[in-house]
């Protein structure tokens, strides 16, 4: 009982950010999920499984069904990590004090609040962590964890990037007999192996949904929008539009200065080509040639290289949180679809332009709890406090908050991408303490 009380009372903590909201937090792509998760498409340039998830988590009622459906699901993983992590299953109360800290000092609760993928960016690596490190279940139990973590990691492009390129780290560290003895050597190849298949798990959701077996078919815009940002693209289009008919050739003298243009404002080429409307495959072409060509693939790794560690150094939160009317995809697909709660909706404290000045609070706030937690991780590491086991983990964590930078920063970029995923470092920070404090008490007992 105590613990059900204690699991409950954790989840609704997680909601704290949507409760002072007066509604759940929205972003533009909020629309986008709803109408695919209704309307049972495939998005042009991002999945259906988050759309899936949120239609279906909603009930077809209320929105706040999703969200309490992303903060059980976040309690109940951040619930086993623990054990997985400590070796020991937390009491109630320790589990509920997690709670209050994590909503202090972690940005898990402003995502589990938002109606956005990125709520599953940090619980499909923990469920990444339990194929490795998870003890020996039935068949069915771990066939249960892959297919969940498949569709964890099929709710955002960049998560399966981001995931093997740590489980590529950890099989060059696995030719460590120390390392192998930790995770079995046959357990880091099965582990790679279902890491591969989310590439395959992708479009056969989409199959299964009733669409056709495909990735998202114009997500290689981003791509293109990387190449037009670091001026590959016109470099490429210089050398090859006299033996090309390619419609870009004619915006080559005129392309945008960042990718961001490209993609969303009127004057860029994308939309006088109507590349929103249809398809323009010229731009696959135009990247396989751009990725071709030596020197400018030196150039785009260099420059991938510099964008990562910008990309680090963004940490504000509830920059996201600009006011959508129902002029905007999502005011407009909330009244299409949850029309009852259109009202609360349009008087919460983002759509009244409220909640954008949280970000100034928590930004500096979560920055520096990051940063405490980084040190923390380091010290532990360095000391060698806490078992090889967790000393792994911990490095595995912050393989994945590096990983998940790169992945992101090969199409775009943004303080979103980097805060979605550091509540795991805070979350390991904790547990650590946790560790550590309950030894000292345990020493000073004897």
């Amino acid at each position: 009982m105590k613990r059900a009380a204690a699991f409950l009372g954790f989840s609704l903590l997680l909601l704290f950010p949507a409760f002072w909201n007066g509604f759940p937090l929205v972003y533009s792509d909020t629309g986008t999920y709803i109408a695919s998760g209704f309307q049972g498409f495939v998005p042009q340039d991002r999945p259906l499984a988050y759309g899936f998830f949120l239609r279906h988590a909603s009930l077809s009622a209320s929105l706040w069904f999703t969200i309490i459906t992303q903060a059980l699901l976040a309690a109940a993983l951040i619930y086993v990590f623990a054990k997985l992590f400590l070796a020991e299953t937390l009491k109630p109360r320790s589990f509920f004090l997690m709670g209050i800290l994590l909503c202090f000092f972690s940005t898990l609760p402003w995502y589990a609040s938002f109606l956005m993928a990125d709520a599953f960016t940090g619980l499909s690596f923990l469920l990444l962590l339990f194929l490795f490190f998870g003890l020996n279940q039935k068949p069915w139990r771990w066939g249960a964890l892959v297919i969940l973590y498949w569709f964890f990691t099929a709710t955002h492009l960049t998560h399966a990037n981001a995931h093997l390129a740590v489980w590529g780290i950890l099989l060059l560290l696995s030719m460590s007999k120390a390392i192998r003895q930790i995770v079995p050597f046959k357990r880091v190849l099965w582990v790679g192996a279902a890491i591969l298949l989310n590439y395959l798990f992708l479009p056969s959701f989409h199959y299964w949904a009733g669409k056709e077996f495909t990735y998202p078919k114009k997500s290689y815009y981003y791509l293109s929008s990387r190449f037009v940002e670091n001026g590959t693209m016109k470099a490429i289009l210089d050398q090859q539009c006299a033996t090309h008919n390619w419609q870009m050739c004619q915006y080559k003298d005129s392309l945008p200065t960042s990718g961001s243009d490209f993609l969303w404002t009127e004057k860029s080429p994308i939309y006088k080509l109507n590349a929103w409307g249809k398809e323009l495959t010229e731009l696959k072409e135009i990247n396989k040639a751009v990725l071709s060509d030596p020197a400018l693939l030196k150039e785009n790794i260099l420059y991938l290289g510099k964008i990562s560690i910008k990309q680090t150094q963004l940490t504000a939160v509830a920059e996201e949180y600009l006011p959508y009317d129902t002029l905007t995809p999502p005011g407009w697909e909330v009244a299409n679809h949850f029309r009852n709660e259109l009202t609360p909706y349009l008087n919460s404290k983002q759509q009244q332009d409220k909640a954008l000045a949280a970000s100034p609070v928590l930004s500096p706030w979560m920055h520096y709890s990051l940063l405490l937690s980084l040190v923390i991780l380091m010290i532990s590491l360095v000391i060698g406090f806490g078992s090889n086991r967790q000393k792994l983990m911990i490095l595995l964590v912050l393989l994945g908050y590096l990983a998940n930078v790169v992945a992101v920063s090969i199409a775009s970029e943004g303080s979103r991408y980097n805060s979605r995923y550091y509540w795991l470092i805070v979350l390991c920070a904790m547990l650590i303490l946790f560790k550590y404090f309950k030894e000292k008490w345990r020493f000073k007992e004897s």
